[in-house]
């Protein structure tokens, strides 16, 4: 929760948007148990270039338990599919562009929701993503983001 503190998109605190998520249930703030721990430990205190960020490998170890993950990190989903093949792993425009989003949202709804997203979030975008994207949107061109 901490890297939640500021709003990406508008400085504002994000604690308080951390706050409508949990209590609407969307998102579940989670700690790692011990076995999950030990995970965590392995990923960051791999050697180079295996070792991941604190957040690419709470995400993985916590997903370990319920056998899916969205993550967008090259190098983490390279480590997943190495070590944890059993592990479905999604990105963020799996979720962003999905069934229920559309349904939720709109075609502007989530064209909005990924322009954010590659503009304040930096997102990128995965190869097989590529075509979907620019035709999504004209600001989804975003050159920098696309890698």
């Amino acid at each position: 929760m901490g890297e939640m503190k500021r709003d990406p998109r508008d400085g504002s605190d994000g604690t308080l948007l951390m706050r409508k998520l949990t209590g609407d249930l969307v998102l579940k703030l989670t700690r790692l148990d011990d076995a999950q721990g030990e995970h965590f430990l392995r990923l960051v205190g791999a050697p180079v270039p295996d070792d991941l960020g604190d957040g690419e490998a709470a995400t993985i170890a916590s997903a370990l338990e319920n056998g899916s993950a969205v993550i967008d990190e090259r190098k983490a989903r390279r480590i997943i599919a190495r070590d944890f093949p059993a592990l479905q792993t999604f990105c963020s425009l799996d979720l962003l562009c999905s069934e229920q989003a559309y349904l939720a949202m709109g075609s502007d709804g989530v064209r909005g929701a990924v322009a954010c997203a590659l503009r304040d979030g930096r997102m990128r975008i995965p190869p097989e993503w590529r075509a979907f994207v620019a035709n999504l949107t004209p600001e989804s061109n975003a050159g920098p983001a696309i890698t």
